[in-house]
């Protein structure tokens, strides 16, 4: 596995890093991941609130005067002022308090599921559009990659003497314009993509978990 990425990394001219495609893919890829954390993030919130209803049963961040006079164990609907007042002190949640004061129609838990849901399915979708975005570029920078070496055997078979083409060296020449070309070019199609989403995801994630609870 190790060659075989060691191999590929060679074909992929780094100069290739800085084009529309290859900048595409990176772009692409963290458009992806951000959708990803979002949908993650709402998913987390409808979970607490269908578990909770709303119920306010201890404050641990400031919220709006209304919560903070209020008696702690007073069970009314507060939809996501309620969350933000268990969670808001995490250093994933500081963006909770802020926002839910400034839209009051989050403090119902009808409400707020509703937003959830609604935020949660744009997430999803700009996450698979993201995703398929990139695969796109990187279709596309391996496509012209693979071309680039159909050109270059070409220009090799052209320095071959008539003495040279028998019938074994046509059929390996064939073989490598054709077969081995197309599946260079999905290697790096996948291997390309595969790379960034890797470098990119990984680390978001392990920080997004860290952030909500390091313990």
């Amino acid at each position: 596995m190790a060659a075989s990425n060691d191999a590929l990394r060679r074909l992929i001219p780094k100069r290739s890093w800085g084009d529309r495609h290859g900048l595409g893919v990176v772009l692409w890829t963290v458009m992806g991941a951000l959708g990803s954390v979002a949908a993650i993030g709402c998913s987390t919130l409808l979970l607490d609130l269908l578990i909770h209803r709303g119920q306010v049963t201890t404050l641990t961040s400031p919220l709006t005067e209304e919560i903070i006079d209020a008696d702690p164990l007073f069970q009314q609907d507060w939809g996501l002022y309620a969350t933000a007042g268990r969670y808001g002190s995490a250093i994933g949640w500081q963006w909770l308090p802020w926002t839910v004061t400034k839209f009051p129609a989050l403090a119902n838990t009808g409400n707020a599921l509703a937003c959830l849901i609604l935020f949660a399915l744009v997430s999803l979708l700009l996450t698979v559009w993201s995703h398929s975005q990139a695969r796109f570029h990187s279709s596309a920078s391996a496509r012209n990659q693979a071309t680039s070496l159909r050109s270059a055997l070409h220009r090799q078979t052209l320095r071959l003497g008539p003495s040279d083409i028998t019938d074994s060296r046509f059929q390996t020449a064939f073989q490598l314009f054709t077969t081995d070309s197309e599946v260079v070019r999905r290697a790096l199609s996948a291997w390309r993509v595969g790379l960034v989403r890797g470098y990119v995801i990984i680390p978001l994630l392990v920080g997004l978990a860290l952030c909500i609870d390091w313990r």
